[in-house]
């Protein structure tokens, strides 16, 4: 009997909403298109790690960048670009990749999969980064990284 009251409601409310004025046209194309430059944006960015490409690198960051890595030290934009080493051995890869535009400010978060493949072992690092349109452009200027630690009795996850 509680569901055909449940559902009684839901059939009263229909026609309430749907003669809701529509939502903006513009507006979900416009954030769509900011959601998809910062997650191209987070693809050159791995990228650029992986060839230690420094200038395209710099280029993605604003000036007053911050970051915490994964061991909670805080660097700016210059100490992140100086510890940039590439590594012929590691690999990189985006997944869970999320990202949300308020007008000028993105946040995007996901995570970021590291393997070695000499060790064999593979790492999760989520991570938060923050983007401002800048005179036109997006930037980051902010990001935390977090190393996702294995369970205790074991040690970082092995592919097979």
């Amino acid at each position: 009997m509680k569901w055909r009251g449940a559902l009684f409601g839901v059939l009263v409310a229909l026609p309430m909403l749907s003669s809701a004025a529509p939502p903006s046209q513009t507006a979900p194309v416009a954030q769509s298109a900011d959601q998809r430059a910062v997650g191209k944006l987070e693809q050159r960015w791995i990228a650029d790690i992986t060839r230690g490409d420094r200038d395209d690198l710099a280029s993605l960051l604003a000036d007053d960048y911050r970051d915490i890595d994964w061991k909670g030290d805080v660097r700016d934009k210059a100490a992140l670009l100086a510890g940039l080493h590439p590594s012929a051995d590691a690999t990189q890869r985006i997944t869970h990749l999320q990202v949300r535009v308020w007008g000028d400010t993105a946040v995007s978060t996901g995570i970021n999969e590291v393997h070695s493949r000499s060790k064999g072992w593979t790492v999760e690092v989520p991570f938060t980064d923050v983007f401002a349109r800048i005179d036109g452009r997006w930037l980051a200027v902010s990001s935390q990284e977090t190393l996702r630690k294995p369970p205790a009795a074991s040690s970082p996850r092995r592919q097979p």
